[in-house]
């Protein structure tokens, strides 16, 4: 990889003082934009010489757009998310002040899911849809995992478990595919790890995978 932008960034720190940090970042992303800012500001007495490097032709990451049809598409940041009730998401309320068209998105609606199973899939069978096995199985998951929440939030729960074992206690043993599948899709993407890694004192609390984005 060939790379072909470079922003500088310094300043110089006076006779006597202590030599000025240097610093390389790759990519010049936001939160390479943000790093940069933070080291700048962290002791503006002694300076800092920061150099970004960057493959493409703009700053910003993924947050870049396309002119197309005479319209502006957003081709990287095109997703923001965040309550707007106990946790306002701050960028979408920067988005709104400048117009930014946004339509909300439920992807655990009932109405946007439509489930196949593949099993069976050659060239004449598409696979069988399990849509409503699916949504069956959800909604035993999370009777399961409301009543772990129950047993955790209410202090039931003497000794910290893994989130898998207070599941188990709680009537889920997942051993389909389309149960680990639901497991994985309600609750482990959000969390990125396995059940079996939770705390259940911590990841089960009500609130607990909360972000205050205020």
């Amino acid at each position: 990889m060939r790379l072909k932008k470079r922003c500088s960034m310094s300043s110089h720190a006076t006779a006597g003082q202590p030599k000025s940090p240097s610093l390389v970042i790759i990519g010049a992303g936001v939160a390479s934009i943000k790093l940069a800012h933070t080291v700048a500001q962290a002791d503006p007495s002694r300076g800092a010489h920061i150099t970004i490097l960057e493959v493409n032709d703009h700053v910003g990451g993924r947050i870049c757009h396309e002119n197309f049809c005479g319209h502006t598409v957003e081709m990287g940041a095109n997703w923001i998310s965040g309550r707007e009730d106990a946790f306002a998401n701050p960028v979408w309320d920067l988005a709104k002040t400048v117009g930014l068209q946004g339509h909300a998105s439920d992807r655990d609606h009932d109405d946007s899911l439509h489930v196949m199973d593949c099993h069976s899939h050659n060239h004449k069978n598409a696979g069988s849809d399990v849509t409503t096995q699916y949504l069956e199985t959800v909604t035993r998951f999370q009777e399961s995992h409301e009543r772990a929440v129950a047993h955790v939030t209410n202090g039931t729960v003497q000794n910290d478990v893994s989130v898998r074992d207070i599941l188990e206690e709680c009537g889920w043993m997942p051993k389909s595919l389309m149960e680990k599948a639901v497991e994985h899709n309600v609750l482990e993407v959000w969390v990125s790890d396995g059940l079996e890694r939770l705390s259940a004192a911590h990841d089960l609390k009500a609130g607990a995978n909360d972000v205050d984005l205020g």
